[in-house]
């Protein structure tokens, strides 16, 4: 077969495509010195297979994969006279074709990636970002290029970078809530019922129903953490994770724990008891020091992920290797990840002092001995027997409470009521003193 042009060919192969129900691709080609056309390939546009991209494993929602190897294709070739003629045609797929009804729907993904392609087209490839030493020789000169340097609000801005720019933040344990959006799933649920036709009592029943399904999603999870157990890990580090971490905490341990097998650790520094380590992965080629000092263990990294999100990254996971630690120091595994973060006691900064505020309020005191009962009532749920120790010495700690009242009341002078021409307001005390 034999075709005057190589656009003769392309809109043959289409509308056999068409018929058939695939998208055609142009592939391969080969060219003359004279900047002609000599052998081009036509594909199915599911030929091949996607090129890995820097930083495509860290995608949150991955794209789904269209390229699957399909074998289908026409080649052709420019012979002497001028023509092209097919040399090669494979019918056969590896998928399942379109059919009529949902062609259109291949035709229109087509224009939407054409459409891509020619916004990709208008960008100007020799623009290249400058390199600045600085952020403040950034900043300014972002400022000269848009005549923003007398601006009052920008510049305001940029001395309070520190309060809205992330990276200054990483030092800030925020549980990895990176933004608003963390709590929009709640924002969604009570904007449903916050308008001016609501009336106040019917919100605020709503946001407690809220309340209490995330409360009892909460216990829920707790119940799944400690009732039932995973499959022991075959490494000693994730089988002390999978014992003290929750689900969700674990699997963002064992996320870090799995990159931690693919860092490259290289340029150790020795100085005393502290070693510098710098530390890259192959899927980022930046740069991450590690600093570890082997007098108290302490370990700590540039990324600053442990302060930020409360899980140790893998750059400090392949030092604590190379040190021939297999199991995470105690103070690396935060409290509030933990199974038992409900149950672990008071801390004695939590507590209430009452030695320095004697006369503190009604609602301190009543705060402290909730922190104090619930710790006391989570112990005594875990055995039937420890449960009912606590129920039968809670009627003894009752009466014991009334006697103290009791006697507290008695100590208490009686309140003599003053004379009524004693309770006179003080301004007209001083008007009838001036009088006189």
């Amino acid at each position: 077969m034999l075709f005057d042009s190589e656009t003769d060919a392309y809109d043959f192969y289409n509308t056999y495509a068409e018929n058939e129900g695939f998208i055609v691709r142009r592939s391969k080609s080969t060219v003359s010195t004279k900047n002609i056309i000599t052998k081009r390939t036509f594909v199915c546009s599911r030929e091949g297979f996607r090129e890995k991209k820097k930083g495509e494993k860290d995608a949150k929602c991955p794209r789904p994969v269209t390229r699957i190897g399909c074998p289908a294709c026409m080649t052709i070739r420019l012979t002497p006279n001028g023509k092209y003629r097919v040399t090669e045609f494979v019918p056969n797929h590896n998928h399942q074709l379109a059919t009529v009804a949902t062609y259109d729907k291949l035709r229109a993904k087509k224009l939407r990636r054409n459409a891509r392609v020619a916004r990709a087209d208008l960008v100007d490839d020799t623009v290249r970002l400058p390199e600045f030493e600085s952020e403040d020789e950034a900043w300014e000169a972002m400022c000269g290029k848009y005549d923003l340097k007398d601006n009052k609000w920008m510049a305001t801005l940029f001395e309070e970078r520190e309060k809205w720019a992330l990276v200054y933040g990483r030092e800030t344990f925020y549980a990895d809530m990176k933004s608003a959006q963390q709590k929009e799933s709640m924002n969604t649920e009570l904007k449903k019922y916050l308008c001016n036709k609501t009336e106040l009592l019917v919100f605020f029943e709503h946001y407690e129903r809220i309340l209490s399904e995330k409360r009892c999603a909460e216990l829920q999870a707790d119940f799944s953490a400690n009732q039932s157990n995973q499959k022991p890990p075959p490494m000693r580090m994730l089988r002390q994770a999978a014992n003290v971490y929750t689900p969700a905490a674990y699997k963002m341990f064992e996320r870090e724990f799995e990159l931690y097998m693919d860092c490259i650790l290289y340029g150790c520094n020795e100085v005393g008891t502290i070693s510098d380590y710098k530390v890259m992965t192959e899927e980022k080629a930046t740069d991450h020091l590690v600093k570890f000092d082997s007098f108290d263990g302490s370990v700590t990294c540039s990324c600053k992920k442990f302060e930020f999100l409360g899980i140790q990254c893998c750059h400090v996971l392949k030092v604590l290797d190379t040190q021939n630690i297999k199991e995470l120091p105690p103070q690396y595994i935060l409290k509030r990840w933990r199974k038992d973060a409900k149950t672990r006691g008071l801390s004695e900064d939590s507590m209430f002092s009452f030695d320095c505020f004697p006369q503190s309020s009604l609602a301190k005191r009543y705060s402290s001995l909730c922190c104090i009962f619930s710790f006391a009532a989570a112990l005594a749920a875990k055995t039937i027997d420890s449960y009912a120790f606590l129920e039968s010495h809670s009627e003894v700690l009752s009466n014991q409470l009334n006697q103290v009242l009791q006697s507290r009341s008695l100590e208490m002078p009686a309140l003599i009521p003053a004379p009524c021409d004693q309770l006179q307001n003080p301004v007209e005390s001083m008007v009838a003193e001036s009088l006189r």
